[in-house]
């Protein structure tokens, strides 16, 4: 299985999903984050930022999230360059699912749009789980209770 990490606060939900599933029927569960160079205009001047350092980031914060300090086996990371909607379509071919969310850190109309969900949706070769940003533990602070029951793999109740 292969879940999609934006960095957004939603990608939480979204890996605590792919690995709820990922250990309930006992498959391996890799979390992927796509970036692209990127420049800022700004009115004085050009903001260079790190994409590819940014991507790392939120693999390793949301992975530590979820899994704490003790990640399982059965999962990984891998940040790539690329269209993200391409490289998720491209890593649904060997996948039994694809785990996304419904809208993540793509500016304006991908907010509006969902443009990267819905790509996925439209062409991947696998089975395609949207996880909406409605769910109950999206609406609320997330606690170290959550923390624990998250690293000792246990789904939310």
């Amino acid at each position: 299985m292969v879940v999609g990490i934006d960095g957004s606060r939603h990608s939480v939900d979204v890996l605590r999903e792919g690995a709820r599933i990922a250990q309930a029927i006992g498959c391996s569960l890799e979390a992927v984050a796509a970036w692209q160079p990127q420049q800022i205009l700004l009115d004085y001047g050009v903001l260079e930022r790190n994409p590819e350092l940014e991507a790392s980031q939120a693999l390793f914060d949301t992975s530590k999230f979820v899994f704490g300090d003790d990640r399982p086996d059965w999962y990984t990371t891998h940040s790539v360059p690329g269209d993200p909607a391409q490289i998720l379509i491209d890593r649904s071919a060997k996948a039994e699912m694809l785990i996304l969310g419904t809208h993540g850190h793509g500016g304006l109309i991908s907010s509006l749009m969902g443009s990267v969900s819905r790509a996925c949706v439209d062409h991947a070769e696998c089975l395609v789980l949207l996880v909406p940003t409605k769910r109950a533990h999206s609406r609320r602070e997330l606690s170290a209770h959550d923390l624990v029951g998250a690293a000792a793999g246990t789904p939310d109740q």
